[in-house]
């Protein structure tokens, strides 16, 4: 991976002078500013407010302290970097457009690349792209996340590798429930100091579903985009449903 993305204090200060919370109100109606790499409701999830202060300040917004980062990495000028979006995608395209004001002001001048799905995946998968680019990760199951950072799945990530690849490692062999369960919410810490992704939002959906569905709670997919594992579960309980005239 190369400079200036390589570079931590560079994520982190990129990472910083990002404003969350305008985004999660302006762009996707509210949220979690804190969604990933495990979202709300995880076991190995940790509220922003009980995150390290390193964290906290992360999702401050603080622009001067990240331009000051910018200086101590050696880019006090700032540099130009792009952002790879998804041109069928407007909440892609509306939250790199608020970053693009965010990141001028500690002197980061972005490009937007907005591509087509088609053309989109192949850069990911090809890890051809220069820069960010923008894609939708699953938070559901704590290991995914994981996938996603090291690169074990398609696409890469920015990281400095330890103590990361050391928690991914042993969350990812590790057979005890409840020893895994800390390796991922140590990594979940981790991840977010490292700054390999900026998490832009867990928005809040809305799902409806029949109350004789049962096994059901509003889940969109179980693990990495993959309905099959929980629709296993599922059942009809048809003397509800008569009894409520259906």
């Amino acid at each position: 991976t190369a400079e200036p993305v390589s570079n931590l204090q560079v994520r982190q200060a990129l990472f910083m002078a990002t404003d969350f919370q305008t985004i999660a109100n302006n762009v996707f109606g509210g949220g979690d500013i804190l969604g990933w790499p495990v979202g709300r409701g995880n076991p190995s999830y940790t509220p922003l407010e009980n995150q390290s202060a390193q964290v906290q300040a992360l999702f401050s917004f603080n622009t001067a302290q990240a331009k000051q980062m910018l200086t101590a990495a050696g880019y006090p000028n700032g540099f130009s970097i792009n952002i790879t979006v998804n041109a069928s995608i407007q909440q892609e395209i509306d939250a790199a457009t608020i970053m693009v004001a965010d990141w001028a002001q500690i002197g980061v001048k972005v490009n937007i690349i907005s591509l087509n799905q088609v053309a989109l995946a192949s850069e990911k998968t090809a890890n051809t792209f220069t820069g960010l680019l923008a894609w939708p990760v699953a938070v559901a199951n704590p290991l995914t996340p994981m996938q996603w950072y090291s690169g074990t799945t398609v696409g890469y990530t920015y990281k400095t590798g330890e103590p990361l690849d050391v928690e991914e490692t042993a969350a990812l062999a590790e057979m005890d429930p409840l020893k895994e369960q800390a390796d991922a919410t140590q990594f979940s810490k981790d991840a977010l100091v490292d700054c390999g992704i900026i998490p832009l939002t867990n928005n809040y959906l809305i799902n409806c579903y029949w109350p004789w569905l049962t096994n059901y709670y509003g889940e969109i997919d179980g693990a990495y985009h993959n309905q099959v594992v929980m629709i296993r579960e599922l059942w009809i309980n048809q003397s509800l449903k008569t009894s409520l005239k259906y």
